[in-house]
């Protein structure tokens, strides 16, 4: 879980999720200004359930699953505050020789992210 503590005001993108080893494939961000999300080389593709920006003081509980009990991917999802969670990925690629790191790249000056317990 991370809270939003300050965004900043020029540039207030935050991109959270994954990268390979290197930032290398499989790459899978999400945007905090409208929630929207890009795989490897791919382009920028819409949030389906429309624009959602994140904003200061949001708390983002972020969960990688590479088990692939159920497909033969893992999967990234994410919830906003109380909200339910809401899949962002579902093709991470799962090879014994990957390495995934997570990632939280901050836009602009003087934005701040807080890491959480987790609930």
């Amino acid at each position: 879980t991370l809270q939003l503590e300050r965004l900043a005001p020029h540039r207030p993108q935050i991109h959270l999720g994954i990268h390979g080893a290197g930032h290398q494939a499989p790459l899978r961000v999400l945007s905090s200004t409208r929630c929207s999300r890009a795989k490897d080389n791919d382009a920028w593709m819409p949030r389906p359930a429309g624009d959602r920006a994140l904003e200061e003081g949001d708390y983002v509980h972020v969960e990688v699953d590479l088990r692939g009990l159920h497909l033969p991917f893992g999967t990234l999802s994410v919830a906003i505050n109380a909200e339910p969670a809401e899949v962002i990925f579902d093709d991470i690629p799962l090879r014994r020789d990957s390495v995934n790191i997570p990632v939280v790249a901050l836009g602009g000056d003087q934005a701040r992210v807080r890491l959480c317990p987790a609930h």
